[in-house]
């Protein structure tokens, strides 16, 4: 007979491979679907990160933990948006009910790698729907904007400041995401981070308020 932790092998194995009746066949011997391996990584993790779409939901079906981290402190979510897999993204926030705002060890969300990890907005779209907090800061003090500006991801830019990203964030080296942009040398980036911020100034110092909020193409 298998030792409880080869059947969690198998099980986070199956998953992985995309082998949907080995995963079925371990969770109807008795395995817990939350379930972990030595580095604290589940089924669910393990097929967000491979993008099998039928695995992650069958576990969603059978009450996987969408919100359970890996000793790094990334959930499915964060591995998923990592890696681009959007049908398995849409699945945990709008099936799972994930949290789109759970962090890992260096404090960063799924928003986080939706922005750095190209200039494809539309996984970035979906966090952002579920409520992302678009202004959250790592352990760094760095935000999505920063991010985006760091990799010169216009569109991610773009996006980012329709929904009310903050440009004048700092992180703890006291640099602005105008300041990653020109660091960059990305032209297009710093004049809409610059006319935001002639934005910001103009209200502040013609009402007292800030309230504009300048319009952008759709992506």
């Amino acid at each position: 007979m298998s030792s409880p932790s080869a059947a969690v092998d198998k099980l986070i194995a199956g998953a992985k491979s995309g082998d949907l009746t080995q995963v079925l066949r371990c969770l109807k011997m008795g395995i817990d679907v939350n379930s972990t391996d030595l580095s604290g990584r589940s089924a669910l993790y393990a097929a967000s990160y491979a993008g099998y779409l039928d695995i992650v939901r069958e576990l969603i079906s059978q009450k996987a933990d969408v919100n359970k981290r890996n000793h790094d402190g990334e959930t499915a979510l964060i591995i998923a948006t990592y890696k681009g897999h959007f049908e398995v993204v849409n699945a945990l926030i709008f099936e799972g009910k994930a949290d789109v705002n759970k962090r890992n060890i260096n404090e960063a969300t799924a928003l986080f790698y939706a922005c750095s990890a190209s200039n494809d907005t539309k996984i970035t779209k979906l966090l952002l729907v579920a409520d992302a907090d678009v202004n959250v800061q790592d352990k760094n003090g760095r935000s999505a904007l920063m991010y985006s500006c760091t990799k010169k991801y216009v569109d991610q830019v773009r996006l980012l400041l329709k929904h009310d990203a903050d440009v004048n964030l700092r992180c703890e080296k006291g640099h602005t995401a105008l300041d990653y942009a020109i660091k960059q040398g990305c032209k297009e980036i710093v004049q809409l981070l610059d006319t935001v911020s002639r934005l910001i100034l103009h209200d502040f110092f013609n009402t007292g308020f800030l309230f504009s909020k300048p319009t952008f193409p759709n992506n």
